[in-house]
């Protein structure tokens, strides 16, 4: 089969792409920018797959199908809803890419549909028995997975009536094959079947991605011949589930079992193909399904989160694999600690709602000042708030940016403190004290698995919350490390300090 390809894209970029990496891989490509070019050349020259821009759609490959009824079509398309795909499948394009695609993207789908282009030119009964489009479009629509394997065990019970069909998708947690839907098995068969990569026909053909068909109990593979041990079985069908969809790499997720036992017409290469093309169409509707509700998961979970915890943290969470309870490294990290002084005598001065309304401003300022030196929130405790440099994501600089956003909270904390006693004359009493320390900190979670809190241990931790209880109101303390490391600031040595839970003295310096 001849390997022609025309590209119509406006994007002269892509076009380029398109061109040089299929022509590397031995098609002959043409590649031009006017769709009405287009139309000529198909009278012209004999092409299998044509690739079509969607801004030069509108009725082109309508009117290329006239030339050539057959012709296999690639549509690219940038951020269109998910209706455009269905229309596309609907109008008869056999592939999607997403724009900007990679050259391997690029080439498994045309790879792809050259599969499709020679499946239709082995006259497969597409028209007569299975309106493939009109299925994938109800594989898209479903909402469960349930759903597409009712659609798809119905599909290949029609086009082949098979006696046996089972459909096994494959559980990551236990790496085994299952059952989740068949025709014609036992009971107790579909629930004792566990299958492992490369175990028996199924397993063998999921670990090496390859088709195979079973006619008289012999197999094209010579490694697949000693399974084959059921005589009643006339011919047989297995088929992996590769989902290969624009946004991700090719993936197996399960196999396609057939077999006939009655006398009949022995399954056909045809068949193998066409069985494969349907897997593949349902096994990408799954994996978009199960990215979709995963998505929809991690939305879900992030949103409850943060209402408890810096968003950086709640996507770290979020993006970790494994046990949460057991999570958590060893960092490098700025730690900056910032407590609000006589607050405790304040709240027997005013009422508990005006204090509510107090400390969450103070907080919301507290937070949108170290979002703006790219620090994270760990937690608000009491009237207090920690805070750290350098984590999740690694930073540049973090001494200063601890000390500039110190000094910003610092500011932000009297202007707040300002307004509140104009209303509230107690507020003159408070002020706001801050510490700043670095070095070697465990941060994950603590507790049990039932109850645990993701926060920050170590020796700087509690350093830099001994240095803001003993700040004076309107002061900022560093250690020696986060002196040692400033430049452009006015640093003032107060002495060797004794601190509380503190083993030995510490040098502490104050920012001016």
């Amino acid at each position: 089969m001849e390997r022609k390809v025309l590209v119509i894209e406006r994007d002269e970029d892509i076009l380029r792409l398109c061109k040089n990496t299929l022509e590397e891989r031995g098609f002959e490509v043409k590649g031009i920018t006017d769709p009405r070019e287009g139309k000529e050349i198909i009278k012209r020259e004999e092409f299998q797959v044509v690739i079509i821009d969607h801004s030069l759609d509108g009725r082109l490959f309508e009117d290329l199908k006239k030339e050539k009824s057959d012709l296999t079509a690639i549509l690219t398309v940038g951020d269109e809803p998910i209706s455009v795909a269905i229309e596309a499948i609907n109008k008869g394009f056999s592939g999607l890419l997403k724009k900007p695609f990679s050259k391997e993207e690029l080439l498994s789908v045309v790879e792809d549909c050259f599969n499709k282009a020679s499946i239709l030119e082995e006259n497969i009964k597409l028209k007569t028995l299975i309106p493939l489009y009109e299925l994938i479009e109800r594989f898209i629509r479903a909402e469960t997975e349930d759903q597409i394997l009712k659609e798809l065990l119905n599909a290949i019970r029609e086009y082949v009536g098979a006696e046996r069909i089972s459909i096994m998708l494959y559980e990551e947690g236990e790496g085994v094959l299952k059952i989740k839907e068949s025709v014609g098995l036992e009971k107790e068969i579909i629930e004792k079947t566990r299958l492992k990569p490369g175990e028996r026909i199924a397993g063998w053909v999921f670990k090496n991605k390859k088709p195979v068909i079973l006619n008289n109990r012999k197999a094209e593979y010579s490694e697949l011949e000693p399974f084959l041990k059921k005589k009643e079985i006339l011919s047989a069908i297995s088929v992996p589930m590769i989902s290969v969809p624009v946004y991700a790499k090719e993936k197996v997720i399960g196999v396609l079992n057939v077999s006939k036992i009655k006398e009949g017409r022995p399954f056909t290469k045809s068949d193998l193909e066409m069985v494969f093309v349907i897997c593949k169409q349902a096994a990408m509707a799954i994996e978009n399904l199960r990215s979709m509700n995963e998505k929809a998961e991690k939305l879900k979970i992030k949103a409850i989160l943060e209402q408890y915890m810096a968003p950086e943290i709640a996507e770290f969470l979020i993006s970790s694999r494994g046990d949460l309870s057991e999570l958590g490294e060893i960092r490098d990290v700025v730690i900056l600690f910032a407590d609000i002084k006589d607050f405790t005598p304040l709240v027997q001065e005013i009422p508990i709602q005006k204090t509510r309304l107090f400390m969450n401003e103070f907080f919301g300022v507290l937070a949108d000042t170290v979002f703006q030196f790219k620090g994270t929130i760990n937690k608000f405790v009491g009237d207090a708030g920690l805070v750290i440099f350098g984590f999740p994501n690694p930073m540049e600089d973090t001494e200063r940016k601890a000390v500039s956003c110190a000094i910003k909270i610092r500011e932000s904390f009297f202007e707040l403190k300002e307004r509140w006693q104009k209303e509230e004359e107690a507020f003159k009493k408070i002020g706001i004290g801050i510490g700043i320390s670095k070095g070697k900190v465990f941060i994950g979670n603590v507790g049990s698995k039932k109850r645990f809190d993701f926060t920050v241990i170590g020796p700087d931790v509690n350093l830099a919350q001994r240095l803001a209880a003993d700040a004076g109101a309107g002061e900022i303390l560093v250690s020696r490390s986060i002196k040692d490391c400033l430049k452009g600031f006015t640093i003032k040595e107060k002495g060797v300090y004794q601190l509380k839970g503190i083993k030995d003295p510490v040098s502490v310096y104050e920012v001016i």
